[in-house]
Order: C-alpha cells, then structure tokens, then sequence
C-alpha cells in the first residue's frame, strides 16, 4: 500500500494506492492550524478506516511543494519519519512510478517552497 500526504495547504490530504496507483481511499480535512497535531492521528484513521496497519504501508509519498513554508515542513517531515521508522522508500508525490523498484528507505524529501521563506523576528523581540 502506498500513503500519499499533502500539507501544502490548509487542505491536509491522505490517500491509500494500491501499487499499481489506483486510489483504495483517501480523506482530506481542513486543518490551517493544527496539521502538526492532527496528522498522525489523521493516518491512524485512514489505516483502520481500511483495516490496515503501519506495516501494510510500502511507500510513503509526499507533496514536496510548492506550498505552505510550515505546511510543507509538517508533511515532508511526517513522510520521512515514517518512511524511515518503517524502513521503506519515501519519494516525492509526483515521481512514484520511478520508485515502485525501491525496498528500502531511499534519501529523504526535501521541501520545494517555491522561494525563499519569508521569516521574520519575534514581535515580542521588537520591543
């Protein structure tokens, strides 16, 4: 089973593919604030939606960007911890067909923000 994780907008989006790419399910959940907290427990749900565990998972497979500075951050960051704790590929979410040889855990994904993130001082330090 391939995961397929989007946090590039306020939009979280999760899907299951079989292998050979055809949707089994997929959720999406308006999550601006909150994708951090709620993106694992977001899995957990799809996985037993479909009686499956963290083991049935194959690939793991993200949306690399552009998008959201944090946004991205969130999901990138997800996809690699799981790929990596499951010992399985991780690959960015519009090369999949190149990975489906892969059988280990491959170089992780890093984000494409687009441009340069925009990151400013503490309000509180402007004081």
């Amino acid at each position: 089973m391939i995961l397929t994780i989007d946090t590039a907008t306020r939009l979280t989006k999760l899907a299951l593919l079989d292998s050979s790419l055809n949707l089994v399910d997929g959720m999406e959940e308006e999550s601006s604030f909150d994708q951090s907290e709620k993106l694992i427990s977001l899995v957990e749900v799809l996985l037993r939606r479909n009686n499956l565990t963290k083991y049935d998972i194959k690939i793991v497979a993200v949306n690399p960007g552009p998008g959201s500075y944090t946004g991205l951050r969130v999901g990138i960051t997800t996809a690699n911890f799981l790929a990596f704790s499951l010992n399985v590929p991780v690959a960015d979410i519009f090369r999949l067909d190149s990975l489906k040889k892969e059988k280990y855990f491959t170089k992780p994904i890093l984000p494409a923000y687009g441009n340069c993130p925009h990151i400013t001082m503490s309000k509180s330090r402007l004081n």
